[in-house]
């Protein structure tokens, strides 16, 4: 889990931050959204969440999949 938590840092994080300086806090969401949804996908996991805070204050969040596996809450 580590790993897949230094790996976002390190190279999604500044891919979103070029998106964000480019196209704004909206375009950094939809950004952060697509790219969740594609983790999620490629490893597996049920369910993430993650939020992004630029040093303007800009903030972006995203969630995808589901919140409690076994009820099937999403």
């Amino acid at each position: 889990m580590r790993i897949i938590l230094a790996l976002i840092a390190t190279v999604l994080f500044p891919v979103m931050v070029g998106a964000a300086a480019a196209d704004g806090a909206t375009s950094l969401t939809v950004s952060l959204s697509d790219t969740l949804d594609a983790f999620r996908s490629r490893y597996g996991v049920p369910g993430a969440t993650a939020a992004i805070v630029l040093p303007d204050g800009t903030l972006a969040t995203a969630a995808t999949g589901f919140a409690d596996v076994e009820a099937g809450w999403s």
